[in-house]
């Protein structure tokens, strides 16, 4: 027999700041193309990944047949920056108003985390394959597959007129896959199959 491992853990950030400017983001609307200057509404964002894989796949030969089993298990906790808003933005109709400082309305992002949201989500799989000969020519690969992805739940429900956003995410359990596969030796010699 034998036992092939592996164990991996890695943290991937993906991080953008502004570049212009940290204060709002200003939008004059009065002319075409609306024009638009400082703070970007979707900056700064992040999205930090913290991953841990580990991978373990059992062969055993017996007679015949050569058998495999094993995992792939992904354990992710993923916080994401998406700030929307944050500085806020003032939209002015004319450049006149915007002269004036007399904006026609004002909205800023807020709520719980400052546009920070944060879960954990895991893949689970299990599998395990037969790989047998008939005769010299045949090999026939016989094995069932399990998956399951969990799937996180928001900590409160933005939209509770709606509890359907909710009640309507369920995990996936019934994931199995079977796998059948046939492979014949035109000649005899293992070089075509």
């Amino acid at each position: 027999g034998l036992n092939d491992a592996l164990v991996q853990l890695s943290t991937d950030e993906r991080p953008i700041e502004g570049v212009t400017s940290s204060g709002p983001e200003i939008m004059i609307t009065g002319f075409s193309p609306t024009q638009t200057f400082g703070q970007l509404d979707s900056l700064p964002n992040n999205t930090k990944e913290r991953k841990l894989q580990i991978k373990d796949t059992l062969h055993y030969v017996l007679g015949r047949h050569e058998l495999k089993a094993g995992t792939d298990l992904l354990f992710m906790h993923i916080d994401n920056l998406f700030a929307r808003n944050l500085n806020g933005v003032f939209l002015y109709p004319t450049v006149q108003a915007y002269l004036d400082g007399t904006p026609n309305s004002y909205r800023q992002g807020y709520g719980p985390g400052r546009g920070l949201t944060t879960w954990t989500q895991n893949t689970l799989a299990f599998y395990g394959m037969d790989s047998f000969k008939i005769g010299r020519r045949v090999t026939v690969d016989a094995g069932l597959r399990y998956d399951w992805q969990t799937m996180p739940l928001p900590a409160t429900n933005a939209f509770p007129q709606h509890p359907e956003f909710i009640t309507q995410i369920k995990e996936d359990r019934n994931n199995v896959a079977p796998r059948l596969g046939v492979a014949y030796d035109l000649f005899g010699n293992g070089r075509t199959a």
